[in-house]
Order: C-alpha cells, then sequence, then structure tokens
C-alpha cells in the first residue's frame, strides 16, 4: 500500500524511528530488531499496543529493511516501514550520508498519533518509562501543557559490551532493572535540551514549525534548530522528571578525524523564522509505498566464540601485558605474586569476550573485579568474601573494596556483595530469587577460608555460560592442584590453560567452557 500525507488522528501517540539496511555502528540489525520487539513487549504488557503507531523511515536501502527484520508477531502488527527507493533517496541526500532532517519528516508528516515522538533506532523503553509517558499524554500529568510543549526525554548510556553478547529479551529486561539506574546520565547542553533520546509535541505544533530544517542535512545542529525555534513560543521538560527514562545501547566509538571517515558538519544558524520548509516538507510531492514486516524464521543471534587451542590462548593472554589499563591495574594496586598474575586471564577475557556477569571470589581483593570492570563496562559483578578481621582504626575490607571498584573500574556497574559464610555463598546466591542467568566469568581462588575448592568448581561450572570461564588462582600449588584436577576432569573437553606450572610459583590458570 502506499502512504499518504497528513492523515486524520486515529491513536494518541506516533513514534518514528530512521534507518537503513546497512552496518551502521556494528550489528544494526539485531540492535534496531532488540529495540523495536522490547517495545512491543512492552506495550503489550501494559495494555497500550493499540494506541500506538510505530513508523520507520526506510531511507535508500538497496535490501528494504521490512524483508530482513526479525520482529516478534507483536512488532510485525505494530511497525510500518515507509520505504524511500534509490530514486527517490538519491538526489533529496545528495552527497550527505543520511539527511536526518528529511528522514524524520517524512514519518512526521504521515503519521497518524495525536502526538508524535521522533526517537532513535537504539533506544529501549522500559515497561515504567511507558506508563509514565501515556500519564503524560493521557494529561495526567497537569503540570505539563501537553498542547503547546515541547517534550524531551534525557538518556542513560548501556554499555555497548553488555549488547555485544546479544541477550535475550528476558534478559535485557532483567539486566535494566539491576542496572539502568546506574548507567550514566547524559547531560544536557545548557538551553538546547539536546541531546535527548525523544523529542515529542503534539501534531500540531510538528505541522506549525514544519518539522527539521531540511537544509541540514549533515551532522549537527538539527535538533538545536528546532528546538530553539520551539522554545521561543513554548516551555520544554525533560520527561525524565516525571519517570520516562530511556536507555540508550552505546555503539563503538567511531573516528571521526580528518584522515578516517570524516563528516560534513551543518551550518549553526539561529532562524528567525519558525516554518522551516516549504509546503512540500518531508517529501509530501512523492508517492511512498508502505509495508509491514515479512514473517521471517526466529533470528539465531547466539554469539560465536573461536575454539582456543592452548598456544594462541597463551599469546593472547601473556599480551595483556602491554596494555596501559593492565600496567595501570599493577602499578597503583599493592597486588604481588599470584594477585599480579591473575590479572592477565581476566583483562584477556574481559577486552575479547565482553563478560555480563562476573563472580570473584575473595573480593576483599578488589583490584580483580576492578580490572574486569574496567575492561568490560555495564558488567555484573557479584563479589564473595568473610569481610571479617578489619584491622582497628581501618576501613572494613568491604569499604575498601566498593571504594576501589568505583575508583578503578567503571561506576556503572551493578556490584552485589555477598557477606557471611564463604563456603555457603554460591548456593546462597544461585538460589536467590535474583540470581543471574548465568555465569560469563569466575574468579575461583582456592583458599581453604572460600569452602571446599572441588564443591565450589562444580558449582561455577554448572552456572558457566556458553563460552564463559574460570580463572583459578591461589599462592598454593596444592591448592591449585585440587582445584584444577576437579575441573579438567569433570569437563576433559574444555580448553584448559596453566599460566604459571613451574614449582615454587604462585599458579593460575584458565578453563573455557565449550559454546
Amino acid at each position: 500500500m502506499n502512504s499518504t500525507v497528513d492523515p486524520p488522528v486515529s491513536c494518541p501517540l506516533t513514534l518514528l524511528f530512521g534507518a537503513r539496511n546497512d552496518a551502521y555502528m556494528g550489528d544494526f540489525k539485531f540492535r534496531f530488531s532488540t529495540c523495536l520487539n522490547f517495545l512491543a513487549q512492552n506495550l503489550k504488557a501494559i495494555d497500550r499496543i493499540k494506541d500506538v503507531e510505530v513508523l520507520v523511515v526506510d531511507w535508500n536501502s538497496d535490501v528494504p529493511l521490512h524483508t530482513v527484520l526479525p520482529l516478534s508477531n507483536d512488532a510485525r502488527e505494530l511497525v510500518r516501514f515507509i520505504v524511500v527507493p534509490p530514486n527517490i533517496a538519491g538526489p533529496a541526500q545528495k552527497d550527505s550520508p543520511l539527511p536526518i532532517p528529511i528522514v524524520q519528516n517524512v514519518a512526521i508528516r504521515r503519521a497518524r498519533g495525536k502526538f508524535i515522538g521522533q526517537t532513535d533506532s537504539d533506544i529501549l523503553f522500559s515497561r515504567p518509562s511507558l506508563r509514565a509517558l501515556f500519564d503524560v499524554i493521557d494529561g495526567n500529568v497537569t503540570e505539563i501543557p501537553t498542547q503547546n510543549s515541547l517534550m524531551v526525554a534525557s538518556r542513560r548510556h548501556m554499555p555497548f559490551q553488555q549488547i555485544l553478547r546479544k541477550p535475550s529479551l528476558a534478559e535485557v529486561d532483567a539486566y535494566l532493572a539491576r542496572n539502568a539506574a546506574v548507567f550514566p546520565k547524559e547531560d544536557f547542553f545548557p538551553g538546547f535540551a539536546t541531546p535527548s533520546a525523544l523529542a515529542m509535541l503534539h501534531r500540531d505544533q510538528w505541522y506549525a514549525c514544519r518539522g527539521y530544517d531540511e537544509r541540514l542535512i549533515y551532522w549537527g545542529w538539527m535538533e538545536i534548530d528546532l528546538y530553539l525555534r520551539l522554545t521561543q513560543r513554548m516551555p520544554w521538560f525533560d520527561l525524565a522528571g516525571v519517570g520516562v527514562n530511556l536507555i540508550h545501547i552505546e555503539h563503538y566509538t567511531s573516528d571521526r578525524t580528518a584522515s578516517k571517515n570524516p563528516r560534513k558538519m551543518n551550518p549553526t544558524p539561529t532562524s528567525l523564522h519558525y516554518e522551516a520548509n516549504g509546503g512540500e516538507w518531508g517529501l509530501a510531492n512523492h508517492d511512498l509505498a508502505i509495508f509491514s514486516a515479512a514473517e521471517l524464521p526466529p533470528p539465531s543471534w547466539e554469539t560465536s566464540f573461536p575454539s582456543d587451542d592452548a598456544a594462541s590462548l597463551h599469546a593472547a593472554i601473556n599480551g595483556m601485558a602491554n596494555l596501559q589499563f593492565v600496567q595501570q591495574f599493577a602499578q597503583t594496586t599493592r597486588l604481588v605474586g599470584e594477585q599480579a598474575n591473575v590479572l592477565l586471564p581476566l583483562a584477556w577475557y574481559g577486552r575479547e569476550r565482553f563478560p555480563r556477569t562476573y563472580i570473584d571470589i575473595g573480593a576483599r581483593y578488589p583490584a580483580t573485579a576492578a580490572l574486569v570492570a574496567s575492561a568490560s563496562p555495564g558488567l555484573e559483578i557479584y563479589g564473595i568474601d568473610t569481610w571479617q578481621d578489619t584491622p582497628a582504626g581501618a576501613a572494613p575490607p568491604i569499604w575498601t573494596a566498593s571504594n576501589a571498584i568505583a575508583q578503578f573500574g567503571r561506576r556503572q556497574n551493578y556490584t552485589r556483595f555477598l557477606s557471611g559464610d564463604p563456603a555457603t555463598a554460591l548456593q546462597r546466591l544461585f538460589g536467590s530469587p535474583s540470581a543471574p542467568v548465568a555465569i560469563d566469568l569466575a574468579l575461583l581462588r582456592t583458599d581453604p577460608m572460600y569452602g571446599d575448592v572441588a564443591q565450589n568448581a562444580h558449582a561455577l561450572s554448572s552456572h558457566l555460560s556458553a563460552g564463559g570461564a574460570i580463572v583459578v588462582s591461589t599462592r598454593v600449588a596444592a591448592e591449585f592442584d585440587q582445584a584444577w584436577r576437579a575441573l579438567t576432569r569433570s569437563y576433559p573437553h574444555w580448553p584448559a590453560l596453566r599460566l604459571n606450572a613451574n614449582p615454587g610459583e604462585t599458579q593460575n590458570g584458565i578453563i573455557l567452557k565449550r559454546p
């Protein structure tokens, strides 16, 4: 079917996305399908899915997104794709790779919602945030004059390492419930209300200002131009203040230097004209086709890991010694012997396998947890220790550990400390209703104070994810041998590497679960 411009209102809210079938900032199709499926799932959960229209403007894709994007049944019913083909997109975008103002105006001009919100293809809408958003739309937040306000939502950043493992929607939901509040919040530029994860207006206001300025087809300023024009006539509100807390899935940082992948920048005018465009804004003079997503088999998003032989694993782990952040930890912490040597396998796994969950047995020595947190931001840390024997006048070990993780690692990590008898800690953790689904990385210190070595090894291996790793560490060779035998005999097909095998030396090793 074909889309029509300026349709009548038929639902409370339109959410619009601009997209293209490419590899933008990594695995774009996974990130985007996760966001759309998550949105549909949560709208259905709060019984508002029939109150929302989702428009995706598919701009200049060689293979249209609706034919390849794996969506759930609910998302396929919810999402419509407005396809702007190359013969129309090419002349409109000129030498811009993606003319964002035109893309967004295409959807605004064809939206059927009373309120229209522009968002991005890597934004997660949780159930609490959607409930809060509908509270605003339904007029229950009387402090916001919704008919004449610019409503934006600030955003928190979910570290991109935590999406590389391709979690399921259930895992994303649980992860956000535990961690979203500690993600770093991006501040607005004073007076500009940007950058934002959502820009929402009553449709009358979108039409009055004629959307984004379509001359600003390059990078930057287009949203600031819009917001400056709007706020000459109306106030702006950050909806995070009333519970709309949106999560941006970070992507890897791209190099924008002049020699590597430069971006052409928009000029930065301050317009005196409220109406940005002529009457044909949003490609109103083009009859664009609109589609629903194809019914595709469920995607196989499993993350694949290489099969590591001992030689390549040993070389990769030893290579971590040259990394600056590993050297920093070695220099600024008082770790010696076994404790210093164990940093290398932890750093390797953190950097190369992006763990989501980490158990540190012996967490009173916090540099190990801090190192993994630095290597894989957003990590969930479970620290086990007795936390006893505080010297007179000294800070408790648990306080020291918490500060070290925040100082040397990243503050956006969710950390849970398990105190009491370490011998029962794993049993208590895995029997808890808030237990992690699986453990990606564990540090098994074999000191007898932490319980039976073989029992701990078995408990960790039973909850290890595909491709997960257990690092074994001790200062006593006999204790190491006991743990190493327990693991390698039980799992002879898993790659295992002893890192310090000479008599009299501290002992470390790593064993990987086959994917």
